[in-house]
């Protein structure tokens, strides 16, 4: 989400930079790229940052009668859809969602959703997607924008990370033990104080969460704006999470002086089998080495900036991700939406090639998060909804990319708690089963409607 309209965070110029972290027992790695070698700078002691809060994380049931909600906000059932069909749609009470997770406990599947401040998060049975149970709804008093949640687990236990932003003491990390979704507890409420950083830190916009050939958790990466640095935790011990790491870029200034905006700040990341990617806003998208990154060592990384038709607003890195076999790279700009989706070939990682533009035809407004799976990009485009594409990387000197399906969430243009940044927020893709048929099913968080499930049509995935 654009941070001027909903960070209202210490907006008051951080001119000083987090330092990077090198332990002493590690060798630097030799600079591999063109991008400014990090370097420490002082932490002015007038700087305002963070400082240890104490106050404890705590949680509260919605009343099981209180749960449902009846939202203002209905999807239109007239729009013009292909390729998808919508199964189902679940409204609780607050009418605000964020971000959403999958994770499977046993036979049974769950989605989490945040709840961007109203509350911290819902949970819904989705095994069967024509039918969803909703689960609970659960508060976080006195904590406020959670803008990101990531579901993880580790050995037979399940649990979910929230990210909050939003001034001291309403910030830090929380995770939360769902293994019995219907009795969900606390583990522990972390920032910068609490894992050994050498800055204080608090303020977290998004998290990523790496795991082990065995599907556990292993390390978190968080997108801190106090110092608009990435920190990266290592949580295979959850009595002992520590930070490990910190990747910072030295692209000045990261505050506009004159009116508050953040301009170069880690917004989000996403995580490949070998690297570490991350969406740095006005100064693009960075690759870097992911064991060089766990290892402690500090690295430079290599830029990816999009440089085909870009409008004079420029180009705002909020999201970046990878194809499965890590050779091309999706980037979206959630704030001009001419910049559409653009796609990079990453063979040599030191010099990306852009190779498309993914754009609509007439889009409402831009598109916001997305998934990668196998040959399928399925991005939730805010208020355009649901978009599928198919792209062939056969021929790498002719890669092509075409839509393949669409449910729109909005019939125009239209605003709400962020203004124009409304529709979906994100969504995660399942396989499924529909009258003893499998399907792939998409699960969207919309900012307004709540939980959408679609199903993809026969024949599209897989092709």
């Amino acid at each position: 989400m654009k941070q001027k309209i909903i960070l209202c965070i210490l907006l008051l110029s951080i001119t000083a930079c987090a330092p990077a972290v090198t332990p002493t027992s590690v060798p630097t790695a030799a600079p591999t790229s063109t991008v400014p070698p990090p370097t420490i700078e002082p932490i002015f002691a007038d700087t305002p940052l963070p400082t240890p809060y104490g106050r404890p994380f705590e949680l509260k049931a919605v009343p099981q009668a209180k749960l449902i909600g009846e939202c203002p906000v209905k999807l239109s059932p007239d729009l013009p859809a292909h390729g998808l069909t919508k199964l189902a749609n679940v409204q609780y009470i607050g009418c605000q969602y964020g971000e959403i997770g999958l994770f499977e406990i046993g036979d049974r599947l769950y989605a989490a959703q945040s709840g961007l401040g109203v509350t911290a998060f819902s949970l819904t049975d989705v095994t069967d997607p024509t039918a969803p149970q909703p689960i609970g709804v659960w508060l976080a008093s006195a904590f406020g924008f959670e803008a990101d949640l990531k579901p993880f687990r580790q050995g037979e236990r399940h649990f979910l990370a929230l990210a909050f932003d939003d001034r001291a003491p309403k910030c830090g990390i929380a995770i939360v033990e769902v293994t019995d979704v219907h009795s969900p507890k606390v583990i522990g409420h972390y920032d910068g104080s609490k894992v050994g950083a050498e800055t204080p830190w608090c303020n977290v916009h998004t998290i990523e969460i790496d795991q082990d050939e065995q599907g556990n958790a292993n390390y978190l990466l968080a997108a801190d704006t106090d110092t608009k640095s990435m920190r990266v935790l290592d949580i295979r011990d959850l009595n002992q999470i520590r930070q490990i790491n910190t990747f910072h870029l030295h692209a000045h200034p990261h505050v506009n002086p004159s009116g508050g905006e953040y301009l170069n700040f880690v917004h989000d990341t996403s995580i490949s089998a070998q690297h570490v990617y991350v969406a740095y806003w006005h100064a693009r998208a960075v690759i870097l080495d992911k064991q060089k990154l766990y290892a402690g060592i500090s690295q430079q990384g290599n830029i990816v900036d999009p440089t085909d038709n870009v409008p004079p607003a420029g180009f705002l890195a909020h999201y970046v991700a990878a194809t499965p076999d890590d050779n091309y790279l999706f980037l979206e700009d959630e704030v001009n939406d001419a910049n559409g989706v653009r796609m990079f070939d990453i063979h040599d990682p030191t010099q990306p090639r852009e190779v498309a533009t993914i754009q609509l035809e007439h889009p409402i407004f831009a598109p916001h998060n997305f998934v990668v799976q196998d040959n399928l990009l399925y991005v939730a485009w805010y208020q355009d909804g649901v978009q599928v594409f198919r792209y062939d990387t056969s021929n790498p000197n002719q890669v092509r990319v075409q839509p393949v399906a669409q449910f729109p969430v909005r019939a125009s243009l239209s605003t709400g708690p962020f203004g124009k940044y409304t529709g979906l927020w994100g969504l995660r893709v399942h396989a499924c089963q529909l009258r003893g048929k499998p399907r792939t099913c998409i699960y969207a968080s919309d900012i307004q409607a709540g939980l959408v499930i679609f199903a993809l049509d026969e024949g599209i995935a897989g092709q």
